[in-house]
């Protein structure tokens, strides 16, 4: 339906941004069905459409949003057919596209948003190659952006979300290169923001998970530094978790509270027995 459109109007660029989008979705879907020959070729049209869309309107921020999702989606793609020289190639560029993007508007969310997600995926490829370094600096743009995004929209719980998924990957990488205060602080803010999250919308099992892997990605690394003092700190952890089990157990039913409990108990019999 869209193609007949464009026939009839072909200098429609809505219209135009639609059928990239269609494309997407497209790929998406057959990705999940696993046809990854089928998702690859409609990922690659999406592509192909919206870098022309942006060679021919240039000025036009949400085309070029559109391209750097393309791009990430594609990227991805190359990442799973282990063609890691693509991947790396294409998320670079995305990431240029997306700080180019967000200078010309650093109050849209949206754009943000975009360059926050676009470290998070250069921090990833440099990780696997073994450059840790540069991978948390990534990551640490990452949580930048991601803190911003969540101040311009603090109504966007996703960005919260988002937010406590891109502290605690920090938190790893932190740990990973040895610097396991800075990852402790990183992990207690990631558990901070995660339980602010479940009280917000304590129905959701996706918030609920963040906020399990939030406290034990705390409790690991605090107990770790238990010779430092930290113990207390782990202890902070589950009394989070107990905190919010009753919340839990309301919305989500016993079975995902008695996970949270179990999994408070595990952190203080850690605790007690360091």
């Amino acid at each position: 339906m869209t193609d007949e459109l464009l026939t009839q109007r072909p200098n429609d660029l809505p219209l135009w941004s639609r059928r990239s989008q269609l494309e997407a979705k497209l790929g998406e879907a057959l990705r999940d069905l696993g046809d990854l020959d089928g998702r690859d070729r409609h990922f690659a049209r999406a592509l192909e459409i919206d870098r022309w869309l942006v060679r021919g309107h240039p000025e036009d921020l949400e085309v070029a949003e559109d391209l750097g999702w393309s791009l990430a989606r594609v990227a991805s793609a190359a990442g799973d057919r282990g063609d890691r020289l693509t991947e790396e190639s294409l998320h670079r560029e995305r990431l240029e596209d997306a700080r180019r993007l967000w200078a010309l508007a650093p109050d849209n969310w949206k754009l943000t948003f975009g360059l926050s997600h676009a470290h998070y995926y250069v921090a990833a490829v440099e990780r696997r190659a073994g450059r840790l370094v540069e991978a948390v600096e990534h990551a640490e743009q990452n949580v930048r952006y991601a803190h911003l995004a969540f101040e311009q929209d603090p109504a966007r719980r996703a960005l919260a979300s988002w937010l406590t998924d891109s502290l605690r990957v920090t938190a790893s990488l932190l740990a990973e290169a040895g610097n396991l205060e800075a990852a402790a602080r990183s992990a207690d803010e990631a558990l901070l923001v995660a339980e602010a999250v479940v009280l917000g919308d304590p129905a959701r099992e996706d918030h609920i998970a963040s906020l399990h892997l939030a406290a034990e990605d705390f409790a690991r690394y605090t107990i770790q530094l238990g010779q430092l003092g930290w113990r207390d700190a782990a202890l902070r952890a589950s009394a989070a978790l107990r905190r919010l089990a009753p919340v839990v157990e309301r919305v989500a039913g016993r079975a995902r509270s008695d996970r949270l409990q179990s999994s408070a108990g595990q952190i203080e019999a850690l605790c007690a027995a360091r």
